[in-house]
This record gives C-alpha cells, sequence and structure tokens, in this order.
C-alpha cells in the first residue's frame, strides 16, 4: 500500500511541477552533448544506448549468479527456511527493490533519451490498456 501511495504522489507531483509541462507532457528533452558522447548523433546514441543494455544486463547476470542471488533464490523458493537459516530476509528483499528500481528508471531514462520525450503515463502505476 505504501509503494501505490508513493506512486500517486508522484504522479501528482509531475501533474503539477512546471519543468515536466503538466497535462501537457514534457516535449522538451532534446540530446546534448555529454563529455566526449554528441548524443544528438544517432549512431552514437545508439551505441550509448547498447553500451548501457549490455551493462544493465551483466549487472543482472552478475547479481543472479552471486551468492546475492542464491538467497535470493532460496527466499524465493522457501522464506521461513532461509530465514531459519540466519538471512535477514527483509534486507534482501530491500536491496532486491532497490536494484529493480534503479534499473527500471535508468530504462526509463533512455527511453526519455531516445525519444527525444516523456509522457504523464510513463510515471502512472496503472498499465496502458486500463487508461484506454
Amino acid at each position: 500500500m505504501i509503494t501505490l501511495a508513493l506512486a500517486q504522489m508522484v504522479y501528482f507531483f509531475c501533474l503539477q511541477a512546471p519543468f515536466t509541462g503538466g497535462r501537457m507532457d514534457c516535449r522538451a528533452c532534446p540530446r546534448r552533448v555529454v563529455g566526449f558522447l554528441d548524443l544528438r548523433d544517432d549512431m552514437m546514441t545508439y551505441y550509448f544506448v547498447l553500451a548501457v543494455f549490455v551493462a544493465g544486463f551483466l549487472i543482472i547476470y552478475r547479481t543472479i549468479n552471486s551468492p546475492f542471488g542464491q538467497v535470493l533464490k532460496a527466499i524465493r523458493e522457501n522464506e521461513p527456511r532461509a530465514l531459519s537459516l540466519g538471512y535477514d530476509v527483509d534486507r534482501y528483499k530491500l536491496v532486491a527493490f532497490v536494484l529493480s528500481a534503479a534499473l527500471a528508471g535508468l530504462a526509463g531514462a533512455t527511453k526519455t533519451l531516445v525519444l527525444g520525450f516523456a509522457t504523464l503515463t510513463d510515471v502512472h502505476w496503472l498499465p496502458r490498456e486500463r487508461w484506454c
């Protein structure tokens, strides 16, 4: 319930914040030069997004095949047993939630970079098919 309440708070903040454009959406997200990367060039943007994807994929792969990932698998299969083995289940769940939120945020930022705009439906927690 707290997650849903926070999602609604973020949605209404984005609805009223002047830099998001409110109901008119954020249409002014131009590509820029970041360090030595000229993201205005389509091929450079492609390679940047490819690098972000590969880095995200490697992070997920390494997380799953690490001792941390094995504990997450144990929690998924039998949480009381993992708790009885001495693992702090709540802490592992929190770290997994933070990692998934960070990867979702990175995906959203990459989508905005590629498309050049972000709509208000991108920050709402309901699936798009329910909006129609």
